[in-house]
């Protein structure tokens, strides 16, 4: 699954995860990382939800208060419609990494976090200062 949604897994690094071999014999607790991205996940859905009932949404553009609107105002109007939509997809991809989190195949014994298997950093993605930093937050 992760080969078509997701961050690519070796297989050797499968293979040695299953085996416990290698920097998998000694995995600590990973509840907490993957609760992070949980708490990510969950965030994300409570935006994608509340954004567009309060405030935002990509079906209202066709309303007066839009096209009246100034061309600065439309532009920062569009950015938040679309965060909103951004945020249906982070769900998803969040999920994916609480659930590589708490499998423990996403630690990483040289930095002693569980980050060597990311979908996504929602951070850099939105507010990285360079494209290489937007494109790097994407499966590593």
């Amino acid at each position: 699954m992760c080969c078509v949604v997701g961050p690519f897994i070796e297989y050797v690094d499968y293979k040695d995860f299953l085996e416990e071999n290698g920097w998998f014999k000694k995995i600590p607790s990973s509840i907490y990382a993957s609760l992070v991205n949980f708490a990510q996940s969950l965030g994300s859905l409570v935006l994608n939800m509340m954004i567009p009932i309060y405030a935002i949404s990509i079906y209202n553009m066709h309303t007066a208060r839009f096209t009246e609107a100034s061309f600065l105002m439309k532009q920062v109007y569009i950015y938040f419609a679309m965060f909103a939509a951004w945020c249906m997809y982070y769900v998803a991809w969040k999920l994916t990494d609480s659930a590589i989190s708490i499998s423990g195949i996403s630690y990483d014994e040289k930095t002693k976090k569980f980050d060597n298997i990311v979908s996504c950093d929602i951070w850099n993605i939105e507010l990285g200062d360079s494209a290489k930093t937007m494109i790097d937050s994407w499966n590593h």
